[in-house]
This record gives C-alpha cells, sequence and structure tokens, in this order.
C-alpha cells in the first residue's frame, strides 16, 4: 500500500501509519504485526487544532482514543464549576475506551493542548472486530483491563494509601 508523492517517494497510508503507531505502543505490543494491522484497518487519525475539544464531560462516548503526537488535557468540572486537571494524555496514552463497552455519558473533557493527532476507534468498528477477528478484540480487551486494573490501584493508592505490606 502507500501512495508515492511528486518525488517518487513512497507516503505511508493511515493504516500504516496506525500500524506505527500501534507497534510503537508498549501495551499494545501485545499485538502481533497482522493483529495490529487488522485492528489498524477499523482506527482512523484524527488531527485537533489547540484547544480544541475531543469530548466534553457528559456527552455519551462512542469512540477511544491513541494519542499517536501532542497532549491531551483530561479535566472534570468541580463542584464549584471549576476544571481540575486529572491526568495529561501524551503520546502513546489511551483514553476513552469506556465507551467501548458502555453507553455512559463522558466522565471527564478531553482537549488538545497544543496540534495533536489521534487515533480514533469507534464503537461500531470495534463492534466489527470483535466479529471478524475475536482474538485480536481479546487481546485489546485484556490490555484494557490491565489499564484499568492499574488506574483503580493508583486511585485506591490515593485515597486509602498503599497496602503493599498486607
Amino acid at each position: 500500500g502507500g501512495r508515492r508523492d511528486g518525488t517518487g517517494f513512497r507516503l505511508m497510508g493511515d493504516t500504516e501509519v496506525i500500524v506505527q503507531v500501534f507497534g510503537e505502543h508498549g501495551q499494545l505490543g501485545v499485538l502481533k504485526a497482522d493483529e495490529r494491522a487488522t485492528l489498524a484497518g477499523a482506527c482512523s487519525l484524527q488531527k485537533l487544532q489547540p484547544e480544541e475539544m475531543l469530548f466534553k464531560q457528559g456527552d455519551i462516548g462512542s469512540s477511544m482514543y491513541v494519542v499517536k503526537d501532542g497532549l491531551i488535557r483530561i479535566s472534570k468540572k468541580t463542584a464549584e464549576g471549576t476544571d481540575q486537571t486529572i491526568i495529561l494524555a501524551k503520546k502513546g496514552d489511551i483514553i476513552g475506551e469506556l465507551s467501548l463497552f458502555d453507553n455512559n455519558a463522558r466522565s471527564a473533557s478531553a482537549k488538545a493542548m497544543g496540534a495533536t493527532e489521534v487515533v480514533v476507534l469507534s464503537k461500531d468498528k470495534f463492534e466489527s472486530v470483535k466479529a471478524s477477528a475475536p482474538t485480536v478484540a481479546v487481546k485489546l480487551m485484556e490490555v484494557f483491563i490491565r489499564m484499568l486494573a492499574k488506574r483503580l490501584r493508583q486511585t485506591t493508592a490515593r485515597m486509602y494509601g498503599d497496602f503493599d505490606d498486607v
């Protein structure tokens, strides 16, 4: 695949770029090359301008994202109405993955902090991957479970302290 520009250099198509992003991502490294290609074929790239909202707290989510380049501020509105930063998502971070599994409103907002590009996997495309390539879907879900378990442990430690010595 791939196109050529006027000078004869080969340009990578979106799918090839996404395969490369997945290959550089530590957690998605559990996918073999052909599995990364299958998943990449279900994804698209989205460019964001500085300060552009990717999604807003309260929106119904329908996609997850992998940060390809740039920085995304994940924030939550406090009871006082101010925005509190939860995390700065950087290259390789996965955000919005819960929307692939439930129809709940987004629990936080996501805004590009500069020129940013993300890989997008919609809920519909994820359902297609589950049907056509269940092994890939299971491996991706295992990545999500590990991520969520880590976040839960971090949240528990923040709220109650570490229990490693128990």
